[in-house]
């Protein structure tokens, strides 16, 4: 008795010791496979990555409907066996216990098809405050300044980045004013991405700022939405949504198929329209105008949130209303009035033509042939667009630029940040007196020799040139000086020099080359998603030429692109 009982505790002892060492084990595995997943993922080209993913979702949704069918299925058979069996007062284990898997499998559907309509109420409801990290007594022992900066690409200098920022700039000019401190930037600005992650970095960081710079504004919709995304929009509408997929063509049947579907549609946002996709010269919308106003109410309460989160931590916000290139960057869709029928689409379409071609045989004409088309659909963007280049080259620049401006807020697919999104930013200002705004729209106008916004201060539809950037960065700090933080004295500042500036951060030959390569690619994959993209692949092959120009020691400024370089001519 004793020997069994000394057999059973050695089994029971060994019986632990294995169970301990398989926990071990999967934590190990776990904690390793993670580091090496994640390092194999990374590896993987950025198309590669979205396909995986995608044939994991449809292979999800495939084991859903199998698992949906099999159990339905066996449950009513089971079930009449089981009946039949106990008419003839016959056992049916077997049947039984298939009955009890289909009935648990469906149960279990059911839960998570009530687990993804919770999730979806959920993600409609307003997130919490991000939390207000501590702060580190080391840092603040040793006088460092920490400078948080957010927001999408421009935040992060493209296309300079990892270079040059505006965030750079601040930071170097505040350690020139106090000597032996130094600025420590966070990069948490990432490219492509809405305002909605930049209020989602605030729950990583694990430090206290003393400065919070944020930019973003230009992703609200192209970071929601793939570019070849439309609603039904106009009277007659009947459009339907293209079948590219299992989750296409499963559609919303369920919560959870509709979740699915959602999850396959994010990862194909950053996949550009295939070239052999032709694009309507009138054109729908990305998204209904009530879903558009609904997205600038959730912009205004994403900037107060930071507002406010730099008000709890004790940092000095500052906001950069994002400005885009409306002389360069003609709209992606232009739309009509929703009452627009078909008949009134096509006839509209053939005037437009005829005004376009007009505009090349006599200016004065095809401005008049817009003015018409303006008054008869005053919300068509390319209108809008082609009166203001008119308007531009007949020396009209204040008429041009309201134009400019209208062809940007009308635009069906908005890839710059919309007028309502930056008034958002002065709202937010005005309510929080500690906040420096910095008005790109504003600022960069005064430095364009034209006083528009145009390629003598972008690079592409989005990103500044290295002058406008340094101009950003000039009107923050001015801003800091006149409220004496940070060292900086109240005494007006000289302007900074660029070339000192641009030799610091060794903007070299093959950096500035890799710019312009930076800025064609731009040009080339946002070419697809309008219906004449000519001129921005002819914008693309002529910054590809600047690039091999520049490898071939030609100087920036001399390549032939207005505003490349550290002094560019003609700027004010």
């Amino acid at each position: 008795m004793v020997d069994s009982q000394g057999r059973m505790s050695r089994r029971w002892l060994w019986r632990c010791l294995l169970l301990a060492c398989v926990a071990v084990g999967a934590y190990v595995l776990w904690d390793l496979g993670r580091l090496w997943v994640g390092v194999w993922w990374t590896g993987l080209l950025p198309d590669t990555r979205r396909w995986a993913s995608i044939g994991f979702l449809h292979g999800v949704l495939i084991a859903y409907g199998f698992a949906l069918v099999t159990a339905a299925l066996a449950s009513v058979v089971s079930a009449r066996r089981l009946i039949r069996a106990r008419r003839r007062r016959e056992r049916r284990p077997i049947s039984a216990r298939v009955l009890a898997l289909s009935v648990a499998t469906l149960l279990g559907l059911a839960m998570l098809e009530l687990g993804a309509w919770g999730f979806a109420v959920w993600n409609r409801l307003p997130p919490p405050p991000p939390r207000v990290p501590p702060k580190v007594p080391e840092a603040r022992a040793s006088g460092e300044l920490v400078l948080l900066v957010l927001g999408e690409s421009s935040a992060e200098g493209q296309p300079f980045q990892p270079w040059f920022s505006i965030g750079h700039v601040v930071a170097r000019q505040i350690e020139q004013s106090n000597p032996g401190k130094k600025v420590r930037i966070i990069m948490a600005a990432s490219g492509g991405i809405p305002l909605a992650s930049a209020v989602a970095e605030l729950e990583y960081q694990k430090q206290r700022p003393d400065l919070v710079l944020l930019y973003a504004g230009h992703n609200e919709f192209q970071a929601r939405w793939g570019w070849t995304r439309v609603v039904n929009y106009y009277a007659d509408d009947a459009f339907q949504r293209p079948r590219n997929g299992l989750s296409d063509r499963v559609g919303d049947w369920t919560a959870f198929t509709r979740m699915i579907r959602d999850a396959v549609d994010i990862q194909r946002i950053d996949q550009p329209p295939s070239p052999k996709e032709i694009r309507a010269l009138v054109e729908r919308p990305v998204c209904e105008p009530s879903t558009r106003a609904a997205l600038c109410r959730l912009f205004a309460r994403e900037l107060e949130s930071i507002a406010d989160w730099c008000d709890r931590a004790g940092a000095v916000p500052i906001f950069v209303i994002p400005a885009g290139n409306d002389v360069g960057f003609d709209p992606d869709r232009s739309i009509l009035s929703p009452s627009a029928l078909a008949a009134d689409r096509a006839a509209f379409s053939r005037d437009f033509l005829d005004a376009l071609s007009l505009e090349r045989k006599d200016p004065k004409q095809g401005m008049a042939a817009y003015r018409q088309l303006i008054d008869r659909q005053p919300g068509f963007a390319e209108s809008h667009y082609r009166l203001a280049v008119l308007l531009q080259a007949d020396g009209k620049f204040d008429e041009a630029s309201k134009h400019y401006t209208l062809a940007r807020d009308l635009d069906g697919l908005p890839m710059r940040c919309p007028s309502e999104f930056q008034d958002e930013y002065r709202k937010v200002a005005a309510r929080h007196p500690g906040l420096v705004l910095v008005d790109a729209p504003a600022r960069l106008s005064a430095i364009s020799p034209t006083g528009l916004l145009d390629d003598y201060v972008f690079h592409d539809g989005q990103h500044p040139t290295f002058r406008a950037y340094l101009a950003l960065a000039e009107d923050a700090l001015s801003q800091l000086r006149s409220r004496g933080v940070f060292g900086l004295d109240r005494s007006p500042s000289r302007p900074i020099d660029p070339s000192e500036t641009a030799s610091h951060f060794q903007l070299d030959a093959a950096k500035w080359a890799e710019v312009s390569r930076r800025s064609a690619s731009f040009w080339g994959r946002l070419g697809v998603p309008r219906y004449d993209g000519s001129a921005r692949f002819a914008r693309g092959a002529r910054w590809l030429r600047a690039a091999d120009a520049i490898e071939k020691r030609t100087a920036p400024e001399e390549a032939g692109i207005p505003g490349l370089g550290v002094n560019p001519p003609k700027l004010r």
